[in-house]
């Protein structure tokens, strides 16, 4: 997983909106270290206060509620629970991407096999449970969980990899993204010759390689500060646990 810690806002007047980027030590990626997993946080900058969070509720939620949590969704529906109390229900007409949410990614036993499993927590529609013929309420938070282990099984049965990414990648230019979480049984893409056989430490000079350049290439192609930015933050999750050494404290 790999997040970059800018902080997007945006101002709207009565006449015209204002955008712009804190390039801030914001921690949008975080480790629950009781249940080996990690977490990324997006927000829609122009959404309201009362459709949103920040990092610090996220870490004051981790601490207070990690440890207590048997498995990754029961923590998945704790966090969705608190959501939908503090944050407001919103319109899916105005927001149909929806104004928040956290992927969170882990490791559980699945036919005796140890396998990485994924929810993305968040308001507004779900294409990925609507594929699978899932009906949610939009308008408020659902732990949707996007990848079960049985379909990531079914993935890597095929010899594929997953990858999910979020931020201001649409607007700006294709190939930027605000962070990303990534499954696959080499941890990597494992079709892309430059990575698929690459140590741990190799892939955590990468991935953050792999961001700058998109920011640098945003940079260079906008005429405003793009949304995204320094320092990346990165971790590693496998089978064995989580490997933390890259984010940046």
């Amino acid at each position: 997983m790999i997040a970059d810690s800018a902080e997007s806002h945006e101002i709207i007047g009565p006449e015209a909106s204002y955008k712009y980027t804190v390039f801030t030590r914001v921690h949008n990626l975080q480790v629950i270290k009781s249940l080996d997993s990690g977490m990324s946080l997006w927000t829609k900058s122009s959404a309201p206060p009362e459709n949103r969070i920040d990092h610090l509720w996220l870490t004051h939620f981790i601490e207070r509620h990690g440890a207590g949590c048997s498995s990754l969704s029961d923590f998945a529906i704790l966090l969705q629970n608190e959501l939908r109390r503090c944050i407001a229900p919103i319109d899916v007409k105005d927001y149909p991407s929806g104004t928040l949410g956290l992927h969170l990614a882990g490791y559980v036993n699945f036919n005796g096999k140890s396998t990485p499993t994924f929810y993305h927590i968040h308001n507004g529609m779900s294409r990925a449970l609507a594929s699978r013929g899932i009906e949610i309420n939009p308008s408020i938070v659902n732990a949707n969980h996007d990848l079960p282990p049985n379909i990531v099984q079914e993935y890597f049965s095929k010899g594929m990899s997953i990858l999910y990414r979020n931020g201001d990648w649409v607007s700006s230019c294709p190939s930027s993204f605000g962070g990303a979480s990534e499954l696959s049984e080499n941890s990597l893409q494992r079709n892309d010759p430059k990575t698929a056989n690459s140590s741990d430490s190799e892939q955590f000079e990468f991935l953050p390689f792999r961001l700058e350049t998109m920011f640098d290439r945003n940079r260079l192609n906008l005429k405003h500060l793009p949304p995204i930015g320094r320092k990346i933050d990165t971790i590693l999750i496998t089978a064995k646990g989580v490997d933390a050494r890259g984010i940046n404290l």
